[in-house]
Parts: structure tokens; C-alpha cells; sequence
């Protein structure tokens, strides 16, 4: 098969979010999504359309003054393409960041802490059925500095 692009789609929805503080140390962020779309049916004459959900959740906790951590959920929808669609997949990731001055920050992330991740691109045409599915084994250490420029200087 050969990719095509369609050049056209349309979608819409609507999101919703929270940002909570539980105690004066730790604070939960949320949002869910809903999303509706339409794209041209690439093998047939037509479109294709679907609903799909999606959302986050995310637990933050303050260390220290100069320490976090923080701990994220989040669940993408099923999403179409020319030729079929991929799979709803969640993923995760835990975020340790310690301050090294008030411009500069040291971040220590691991994604797929729980393994969860699975993903299934599917082609769906006349010509041709296949399944492909992917689930990553290990997690990944990312190690990042991070600045900040410009804001207000005390």
C-alpha cells in the first residue's frame, strides 16, 4: 500500500480540566476530551468518522522549595487515517525536577514506568486487512536541564 495524503479532515470537540491543590503540598491536574472527526475514506468512496475520548491525569508533589515530583497518566484516543485507523493507547511518566538556581532546573523523567502502552495501527481496505501492534518493554531515562529566559528578576 501507499500512503496518501487526503489533504482534508475535520474535527471538533470539546475539553474539560482541572487544576486542584489537596494539601498545601500536593495538587492533582485532570482534563478529558471529546473529539469527533470526519476524514475522506482513502479506498472507498465516502468518508470515515468516529468519536474518541481522551484525557490526563496528574498527581504533583512538592519535595522542597527546590524539589518536585510528579506522576502523569494520559490516554490518547482512537484516531483515524487514510487507510484505517490507530488504536486508543495510554502512557505514563514520572518527573523528579530539582531547582539549581532560580532560572535553571535539573529534570529526571521515566516514561513507560508501568508498561502500559500498547498500540495497534490497523489498515482496513478492500485490498488489504493488517494489524500491527506495539508495546515498548523498557522505560526510557531522559535527563534534561532546563532555563528559563525573560519574567520578572527580584
Amino acid at each position: 500500500t501507499t500512503p496518501i495524503n487526503s489533504g482534508t479532515a475535520t474535527s471538533g470537540g470539546i475539553a474539560v480540566n482541572t487544576n486542584r491543590r489537596l494539601t498545601p503540598k500536593l495538587y492533582l491536574n485532570a482534563d478529558i476530551t471529546l473529539q469527533a472527526m470526519q476524514a475522506p475514506d482513502l479506498d472507498r468512496a465516502g468518508t470515515q468518522s468516529l468519536t474518541s475520548v481522551s484525557g490526563s491525569l496528574g498527581f504533583g508533589y512538592t519535595i522542597s522549595a527546590k524539589d518536585s515530583l510528579n506522576f502523569n497518566v494520559n490516554s490518547t484516543g482512537k484516531r483515524l487515517t487514510g487507510q484505517g485507523y490507530i488504536s486508543s493507547y495510554a502512557f505514563d511518566s514520572l518527573l523528579y525536577s530539582h531547582r539549581l538556581s532560580p532560572k535553571l532546573q535539573l529534570n529526571l523523567r521515566v516514561t513507560n514506568l508501568l508498561r502500559m502502552t500498547k498500540m495497534s495501527f490497523v489498515i482496513d481496505s478492500t485490498m488489504l486487512r493488517s494489524v500491527s501492534m506495539t508495546s515498548p518493554q523498557s522505560q526510557t531515562l531522559l535527563i534534561s536541564l532546563s532555563r528559563s529566559f525573560g519574567g520578572f528578576s527580584k
